[in-house]
């Protein structure tokens, strides 16, 4: 296993460069339907704690998986799967970055913070030549209906306050603070989810921009989001994003926003011109979804 333990910018550098490449080749192939192709309904993780992965970790393995054709989600590393008794890892197969983030504090000077990235070599499950699933964190392999999925999205929701009224288009305005979705009958069923994941999809998208205001994440593109093109596509990007992230937990398959079609080529632009948008997009996804999963609502339902 190969770590990075020092602040090693050329190894975290090239792998967002990895997958902002591939980010832009499937915007350029697919458009507005980019994330079709890698959004996972069931969530990657680790194969041995079961700890589901976050931030860009969901990106670099659920890509991982798409390319492969795998179905299991459950990674490990090389060491991890020798105190197993683990076969070896097929000849030729390539690892997948896993990194994690950390902020450490200057030796000389404790008020002083950097931040450090560890990037470590994971493999899937189907990369060994044999592996003992006793050993591995078993996979929940049943599917609630989606009335039972549509109603933990539901609670979720409404625990954490979120006002959903009913509009002809879906969005969140600032101004009444609340969150406009056309009624439920108005989606309809696709070649890729149901018309209920339609709709899920499509407020779990809303619900990211709700984290937005002063008030709760005081997100700089959420508040310049009217004034810079920029901005908005930033912002849009962080929602389509966190949506696909959610919509892994609660077990939706994800479609994309049609109106997003406007930000592709924007999305496309920043990827070439800066790799690492599509990982600190993904970081604020996740600082979004962490906001509803810590914030006093969910802490007094517990």
């Amino acid at each position: 296993m190969k770590i990075d333990t020092d602040i090693k910018e050329p190894r975290i550098n090239r792998v967002q460069k990895e997958i902002a490449d591939k980010f832009i080749i499937m915007m350029k192939e697919n458009g507005i339907k980019w994330t079709a192709r890698w959004a996972q309904p069931r969530p990657c993780q680790n194969a041995i704690t079961g700890h589901v992965y976050t931030g860009s970790n969901v990106l670099t393995t659920a890509i991982a998986m798409m390319e492969n054709g795998w179905d299991d989600p459950r990674f490990l590393t090389i060491p991890a799967s020798r105190k197993i008794g683990a076969g070896n890892v097929i000849k030729g197969s390539k690892s997948t970055p896993i990194c994690f983030f950390t902020v450490v504090e200057d030796k000389n000077d404790p008020t002083k913070k950097y931040p450090r990235y560890k990037v470590y070599n994971g493999f899937n499950v189907a990369q060994f030549t044999s592996i003992d699933e006793s050993q591995l964190v078993p996979l929940n392999e049943h599917h609630p209906s989606i009335h039972i999925r549509s109603r933990n999205i539901d609670s979720f929701l409404d625990r954490a306050g979120v006002n959903i009224v009913k509009s002809q288009s879906a969005f969140y305005t600032r101004a009444t603070d609340k969150i406009g979705m056309p009624d439920p009958t108005t989606f309809l069923d696709t070649d890729d989810a149901t018309a209920s994941e339609n709709y899920y999809s499509t407020l779990l998208h809303e619900t990211i921009h709700y984290t937005g205001p002063s008030n709760r994440m005081d997100r700089g593109c959420f508040k310049e989001y009217h004034n810079s093109k920029a901005a908005r596509a930033e912002e849009e990007l962080i929602a389509e994003i966190g949506s696909v992230f959610l919509g892994s937990i609660f077990g939706i398959q994800h479609t994309p926003r049609e109106d997003n079609v406007a930000y592709v080529q924007s999305w496309i632009k920043n990827l070439e011109n800066k790799p690492s948008t599509v990982f600190s997009a993904a970081a604020e996804a996740n600082k979004a979804i962490e906001w509803f999963q810590n914030c006093p609502h969910m802490v007094q339902a517990a």
